[in-house]
C-alpha cells in the first residue's frame, strides 16, 4: 500500500478555509501558469481579500504539496466548466445553480451573456461573497442551506431553457441518506436538469478524516463516499441517470513544468482511485 500524507489539512477556522482555500488555489495557479488555467477574477479577489494566506502557503510549501493542492481546485474548475459549456451549447439561456458556492468564480469564466446564474450558500458565506462579487441581473445569490428546500422556489426554473447544477467540495461532508433525499427531491422538481459534482472513494474519505482529526476538525468529517455511481443511483431513484463519471485527474492535462512531487501525487491518487467526478441527469 502506498502511504499518502494526511498533513494537508489546515489548522484555523474551518469555515473560512472551505471558502478561501479553493479561491487561493485557483488564484495561485492562474498567476503561475496562466496559459494552463486562467482565472483573473480569483487573482483579483485574493489580492484584495483581508486574509493572511502566508501561513497557508508556507505550510504547503514546507510539505512540498502547494502546487498539487492548488491544482486540485483547478482540476475541479476545469472539469465543471467543460461539462457546463457542453450543456450550454444546446441550452444557451440555461439556468445555473452553484450549490455551496463560497467565493467560486465560475460565472466569470463561462458567461455567454445569456445565462442566469445562482450562487447558493449559507448567509455568512453569501455576505462575504457579495463584498467581492456583487449580484447582477444575471448573477444572483441565495442565502440558504442546500438542505433547506425552500431554495427551490428562488430559482426561476424553465424546462425549455434547461438547468445545470454545480456542487464542488460539498456532498462529502454529509451522510448518504441526506444527500440521497436531496437528489431525489431535485430530480422531482428539476426534471431534465443535470448536475456535476466531485466525490471521494472510501479510502479517500478515510485519509481525509485522519487529517481532519489530526487538525482537530472532527466537526467537519467526510461522511459520504461514492464507489460505483451507477449502482448507487439505481438504488436511490429511477429518475437519476448517470451521464458520466471518471477519475479526478483523468481529463486534467499534465505539463512538463509541474513539480515532480505534483506528478507523483497525481499518479498515486489516480492509481488508488481516490477521487472522481460524477455527472447525472434528472429524468422526466
Amino acid at each position: 500500500m502506498v502511504k499518502i500524507s494526511d498533513d494537508w489539512v489546515l489548522s484555523g477556522d474551518t469555515v473560512e478555509e472551505t471558502m478561501y482555500m479553493p479561491l487561493w488555489g485557483r488564484g495561485n495557479i492562474s498567476k503561475i501558469y496562466p496559459k494552463y488555467f486562467h482565472d483573473p477574477k480569483a487573482e483579483e479577489i485574493v489580492k484584495n481579500l483581508d486574509y493572511d494566506f502566508s501561513k497557508v502557503e508556507s505550510f504547503y510549501t514546507n510539505k512540498g504539496i502547494k502546487e498539487y493542492y492548488s491544482l486540485t481546485f483547478c482540476a475541479r474548475a476545469n472539469n465543471f466548466d467543460d461539462a457546463l459549456l457542453r450543456y450550454m451549447e444546446n441550452n444557451p439561456q440555461t439556468i445555473v445553480v452553484n450549490l455551496g458556492a463560497g467565493l467560486d468564480t465560475t460565472f466569470s469564466r463561462i458567461d455567454n451573456g445569456k445565462i442566469l446564474f445562482y450562487n447558493l450558500d449559507l448567509p455568512d458565506a453569501i455576505e462575504i461573497r457579495t463584498k467581492f462579487i456583487p449580484e447582477t441581473d444575471r448573477q444572483k445569490c441565495i442565502s440558504k442551506s442546500v438542505f433547506d428546500y425552500s431554495w427551490f422556489e428562488n430559482v426561476k426554473f424553465s424546462r425549455d431553457k434547461g438547468i445545470f447544477f454545480l456542487a464542488g467540495g460539498l456532498f462529502m461532508y454529509f451522510e448518504e441518506e441526506k444527500v440521497k433525499l436531496l437528489f431525489k427531491d431535485m430530480a422531482e422538481r428539476f426534471s431534465g436538469g443535470e448536475l456535476i459534482f466531485d466525490g471521494s472513494s472510501k479510502l479517500g474519505c478515510k485519509i481525509a478524516n485522519r487529517g481532519l482529526q489530526k487538525a482537530g476538525h472532527e466537526e467537519v468529517m467526510w461522511r459520504f463516499h461514492i464507489g460505483n455511481p451507477k449502482k448507487l443511483f439505481a438504488r436511490w431513484s429511477k429518475k437519476i441517470e448517470l451521464v458520466d463519471t471518471y477519475a479526478y485527474w483523468k481529463r486534467t492535462p499534465k505539463i512538463p513544468q509541474f513539480e515532480k512531487k505534483t506528478k507523483k501525487l497525481m499518479r498515486i491518487t489516480s492509481f488508488l482511485k481516490m477521487g472522481k467526478f460524477v455527472h447525472v441527469r434528472f429524468l422526466e
